[in-house]
């Protein structure tokens, strides 16, 4: 679901551009291939692997992924933005060292796979952060990051497979 903050840029921008071209005009926001739209992740049950511990640090990361996003709509309170940005880059940190101790524990075949790919993630975020703190870009790039890489990409699909070996 998009965040009405969201929607309503996208209306704003639609609205402008319509104006910029003249009277009797309209614009459509092509929200098809906008990179800029935000949308809420709702953690979903089905995503859950079943150990409490793990499946709490995934939904707090969504959490605070989504807060995050609220913050960036105000362009105004950049630092909040960064403040936040910091503190999900840290307990993503925290989270993927909890998780690779979990997966040992267990015997997970595929550990030291998951944790180079952990490694990753966290390199890449971490870079995205490191841009946002130097204004070298705003925060969409480590927003999307986010949401389609560390949150759907990772926590919802590359984490399923080692559920079999938790229990």
């Amino acid at each position: 679901m998009e965040f009405w903050e969201s929607w309503f840029r996208r209306t704003d921008e639609a609205l402008y551009q319509a104006k910029v071209n003249g009277r009797n005009q309209y614009a459509i926001s092509n929200h098809q291939h906008n990179s800029r739209i935000m949308k809420r992740i709702e953690w979903l049950q089905v995503w859950d692997c079943g150990v409490p511990e793990i499946d709490k640090a995934h939904r707090d990361l969504t959490v605070y992924c989504n807060e995050l996003v609220m913050s960036s709509f105000d362009s105004s309170n950049i630092d909040e933005t960064i403040r936040l940005a910091g503190q999900l880059l840290d307990e993503t940190k925290h989270h993927f060292e909890m998780e690779i101790g979990y997966l040992r524990e267990k015997g997970y075949p595929q550990v030291e796979a998951h944790a180079i790919l952990h490694k990753s993630l966290y390199q890449s975020t971490k870079k995205l952060y490191e841009g946002l703190v130097k204004h070298e870009y705003d925060s969409v790039e480590l927003l999307n990051y986010l949401k389609d890489q560390v949150i759907i990409g990772h926590l919802v699909n590359a984490d399923q497979h080692y559920r079999q070996y938790l229990h």
